[in-house]
């Protein structure tokens, strides 16, 4: 278990106990434990270029090109609350499922839209929802082909299956990072509380232009929080990662939100949705990678830490500071952990510990 933090160190060697008592829960190993479940022994075909663990997944389809597939649902209660329009949950279903699509470097083609709604659903707000898909798939490019449509016994469901393409030699994943590369990230972080994760529009052009000029080494977008998806990111490359908290870009909503530094960057961290990109690049590419980005784009692009080997773990530190103590990721946004412990992430900034983070 090197190489894990205290916390997962727990949570697996109480996992194992349950399996073995034939009692195991999806909150005992959390969602992404269930997902390496079910990926465990699974043998890929000879078109399938990349399943389970990424963005995306990847099949052959042609002499240089790639399909890509990826699906996610958005859940009353869970995705979205009372407050939002009906459009905005049509518009936040598509665009999380382009935002993956994205993130691999690939072009948005077409989507299948499932919706589970209650028998008694007014209409006029069904249409709503489907307004909202409808503009989203427009500002993408995207086609509607298809779907399906249920009868719920409570609460909206709508779930999207999106599917773009993408040259072989130009995908990127989430496996490239290697020690020494520079982490950096677009945009500002710590928005979503503000509401931002419903009226957002992904990263496309910024991620076709890494992924197509072969800058970015490894990407992925940030729809859980920076410090659950660098677990991530940092489990498919075989990585560690020192993250500089004077670095991290915070938006204006964290910073109205949080008084003390050490809350903006705890909001940054772990607010989840922020829809942005994170990628790697070799530090010899970060200077003319800034040249080239900002006459192309007005949006952000901060260098916010560097990889580090596996063993490092993931550290938050003051930029040019020495190392501080290991970041316990939470996956603060897992949909099945239950202990208070994994809803948290605690940072060690000046040797102190603090929390909170409200936006």
């Amino acid at each position: 278990m090197a190489g894990l933090s205290f916390w997962r160190q727990e949570a697996l060697a109480a996992a194992w106990a349950a399996e073995q008592d034939g009692d195991m829960r999806l909150s005992d190993i959390g969602e992404f434990g269930f997902i390496r479940r079910i990926a465990r022994g699974r043998r890929a075909g000879r078109s399938v270029v990349l399943g389970l663990g990424d963005d995306a997944a990847a099949v052959r389809v042609g002499a240089g090109k790639l399909l890509l597939v990826t699906c996610d649902p958005v859940i009353e209660g869970i995705h979205f609350d009372a407050t939002a329009t009906d459009e905005q949950i049509g518009w936040k279903a598509m665009m999380r499922n382009v935002s993956d699509l994205a993130a691999m470097g690939g072009a948005p083609r077409w989507a299948v839209v499932s919706a589970a709604l209650p028998r008694d659903f007014p209409l006029r707000r069904a249409l709503a929802i489907q307004r909202g898909l409808d503009r989203a798939a427009k500002r993408c490019g995207v086609e509607i082909v298809g779907g399906d449509t249920a009868r719920s016994r409570s609460g909206i469901q709508i779930t999207v299956t999106a599917l773009g393409d993408v040259a072989s030699r130009k995908m990127v994943t989430r496996a490239g990072a290697r020690p020494g590369h520079a982490l950096l990230v677009t945009g500002a972080l710590g928005g979503s509380r503000a509401r931002k994760h419903r009226t957002f529009t992904p990263r496309m052009a910024e991620a076709r232009f890494l992924a197509e000029r072969g800058w970015a080494s490894a990407m992925m977008d940030l729809s859980d929080g920076l410090a659950s998806d660098l677990e991530r990111l940092r489990e498919r490359s075989g990585v560690g990662f020192e993250v500089f908290a004077d670095k991290i870009p915070i938006s204006a909503a964290a910073r109205r939100g949080n008084a003390s530094r050490e809350a903006r960057v705890r909001c940054a961290m772990e607010d989840g949705e922020d829809y942005e990109l994170v990628f790697t690049t070799p530090p010899a590419k970060v200077a003319r990678l800034r040249r080239a980005w900002a006459r192309r784009f007005p949006l952000a692009l901060t260098q916010i830490g560097v990889a580090r080997p596996r063993a490092f773990g993931i550290r938050v530190t003051n930029a040019g500071a020495r190392a501080g103590a290991k970041l316990m990721v939470a996956a603060r946004n897992d949909h099945f952990l239950r202990n208070v412990r994994e809803g948290r992430a605690e940072f060690h900034l000046r040797g102190r510990r603090r929390s909170g983070c409200r936006a």
